[in-house]
């Protein structure tokens, strides 16, 4: 049986596959895989999370592993068995899906309520401007 590999805060497999998702009942079940398509899997879990761990290294090795794990999934080589375009086509996964996945798991988020507060804060020194040069 294929192994389960949770990833950090609940997500599984690049935060957007979930387990149950890909492993579905076919003939290409997770029962049926071979060592090799387990193998596939296992690298590309690893590649996912040196990615994400070495990200926001500040250290000479960290950023060196972050920019070849990158390196290595912007590549579009398919003749190298474990290229991850490869990799992909085996398991039947989108790479370009992954890719965008990675980007957005980088990027950080910034809540709605703090882009209001900054808005609201432009327009309070914008009217006080107004009314200080009004009373000039």
């Amino acid at each position: 049986m294929a192994p389960m590999l949770p990833l950090d805060k609940g997500t599984h497999i690049f935060g957007a596959v979930l387990p149950e998702q890909f492993y579905t009942p076919s003939q290409e079940s997770h029962e049926r895989w071979t060592g090799e398509r387990g193998l596939m899997l296992a690298v590309l879990q690893e590649a996912v999370m040196s990615y994400l761990k070495y990200a926001p290294s500040t250290t000479h090795r960290g950023k060196r592993l972050f920019a070849e794990t990158k390196a290595w999934f912007w590549s579009n080589d398919q003749h190298y068995l474990f290229s991850f375009e490869t990799i992909c086509g085996h398991l039947q996964l989108d790479p370009d899906y992954i890719r965008r996945g990675l980007e957005k798991r980088l990027r950080p988020e910034r809540p709605l309520s703090s882009l209001s507060r900054i808005t609201y804060r432009r327009a309070a020194v914008t009217s006080t401007r107004g009314r200080l040069a009004q009373a000039a």
